[in-house]
C-alpha cells in the first residue's frame, strides 16, 4: 500500500517476492536488478506504476501481475526467468522495447498492450523476418490469442536496455561525465 515512491539502484536477490507492489499506485522502479527470487517484482493490485531500465534474470516469475492495471515497462531485460512476464487478471498494462529471453517469455491472461504506436519488444523466440529492415518484425508476435495479446510490432534484434536511459522520476537533471 505504497504510493508516489521511488525505487532505483537496488539489488535484490534470493528472495521469495524480490521487490513487491502490493496495493500500491504511481510508484517508479528504475535501473534495478531483481535476481534469483521466487519472484522478480510482484504487481499486487497496482495500478500506474512505472518499472523502466531493470535487469529481472534467473527468477521463477520475471514479473507477476496480479489483479494489475495501467503499469506501464519499458526497457527492462528478463534474461532466464522461468516465466519472464505473468499477468493474471490484470489488463490495460503497456510493455514494449523490453528484452525477453526466458524459457518462457510471457503469459497474459488478461487485455494487456505489447507495444507502443513505433515500437515494440524483443522476443528470443520470435519466428518472423525483417525483409525491409526497419528494425521491425513483418509479422505480428502473438502473446495469447485467445486474449487477443499481440506484439503488433516485435523488434527484430536485441536492445541494449542501459542506453539512451530517460529519467523515469521526473527530474529533468542530467549528468555529465568527463
Amino acid at each position: 500500500s505504497s504510493n508516489e515512491n521511488v525505487l532505483s539502484n537496488n539489488l535484490v536477490v534470493a528472495n521469495n517476492q524480490g521487490i513487491s507492489l502490493n496495493n500500491s499506485i504511481n510508484n517508479t522502479l528504475v535501473n534495478n536488478t531483481a535476481g534469483s527470487n521466487a519472484e522478480g517484482i510482484f504487481l499486487g493490485m497496482s495500478r500506474k506504476n512505472k518499472l523502466a531500465y531493470n535487469i529481472i534474470s534467473k527468477n521463477g516469475y520475471g514479473i507477476r501481475g496480479q489483479a494489475a492495471g495501467s503499469n506501464f515497462l519499458v526497457n527492462n531485460s528478463l534474461y532466464l526467468n522461468d516465466i519472464g512476464v505473468y499477468l493474471i487478471g490484470s489488463s490495460n498494462n503497456t510493455l514494449y522495447e523490453n528484452e525477453f529471453i526466458n524459457f518462457l517469455n510471457a503469459v497474459d491472461e488478461g487485455n494487456n498492450v505489447w507495444n507502443s504506436s513505433s515500437t515494440g519488444n524483443f522476443w528470443n523466440d520470435y519466428n518472423g523476418t525483417d525483409a525491409d529492415g526497419n528494425g521491425i518484425g513483418d509479422t505480428p508476435y502473438v502473446v495469447n490469442e485467445t486474449t487477443g495479446s499481440i506484439d503488433y510490432l516485435p523488434l527484430a534484434n536485441n536492445l541494449s536496455s542501459g542506453e539512451n536511459q530517460e529519467n523515469m522520476s521526473g527530474n529533468n537533471s542530467t549528468e555529465t561525465s568527463q
